[in-house]
């Protein structure tokens, strides 16, 4: 495992960071993305410190922007040629919000985010993975999806432009919309050295002081 290289979006907190954590823990070198440099290199400090592995790094990718991901992907393929693993972490879901926010790409961040940047990075880094052993491309969705069976996504609108904004309606339908999207791109796939997998997790504990703006009501 010391040889495997392992890239996970959202690192520096949350499911990100637990799994940087412990993937380090077993000897794989671990890159953490993360949009903000300051909370990235106190995460970086951390996990290094809690897995005594220095063979940590972080990735500075904001995964609503375009330009950055591409960025990101430019400075991995300067020191790296191959990914064994890809962890698509990085979601937002900011409960406090109450209207829609639009990226530099003029695109609501939620979706963004959750999947149209996942569909990028994968597409950009593709090629690295394929020249791993073992390619292994994990997206977390969500166990909250089990409360709504019959949402769908709004492929007419699927930043709710037309129709009333709910971050958590943007959010599941973006968790849905990464499941659909491993099905198919396991599909695609499917005569390559690469597996694609979906996980569903359960409830996790909000670390509150992300979101200043709440009121005593949430």
């Amino acid at each position: 495992m010391k040889n495997k290289v392992c890239l996970i979006t959202g690192g520096n907190s949350g499911i990100g960071k637990a799994a940087a954590i412990q993937l380090a823990q077993i000897g794989l070198k671990v890159i953490i993305g993360c949009r903000n440099e300051e909370k990235g290199n106190i995460a970086l400090r951390e996990i290094k410190d809690l897995s005594k592995n220095n063979n940590v790094e972080m990735l500075l990718i904001d995964m609503s922007s375009r330009t950055s991901i591409k960025n990101a992907v430019n400075m991995f393929k300067l020191k790296h040629n191959v990914l064994d693993v890809l962890i698509h972490n990085a979601a937002d879901f900011d409960i406090s919000r109450k209207s829609p926010i639009y990226s530099e790409d003029k695109v609501e961040t939620v979706w963004a985010t959750n999947h149209i940047g996942p569909v990028l990075l994968t597409e950009l880094l593709i090629n690295e993975i394929k020249q791993s052993e073992q390619g292994r491309i994990i997206i977390v969705a969500s166990q909250g999806l089990m409360l709504h069976p019959f949402l769908k996504v709004n492929i007419h609108d699927p930043e709710f432009r037309e129709g009333n904004y709910s971050v958590e309606k943007a959010y599941y339908q973006s968790k849905l919309a990464q499941v659909m999207y491993t099905y198919w791109l396991a599909e695609k796939l499917k005569d390559t050295k690469i597996t694609v997998n979906c996980i569903r997790v359960t409830n996790v504990k909000i670390d509150i002081k992300r979101y200043p703006n709440l009121t005593k009501l949430i």
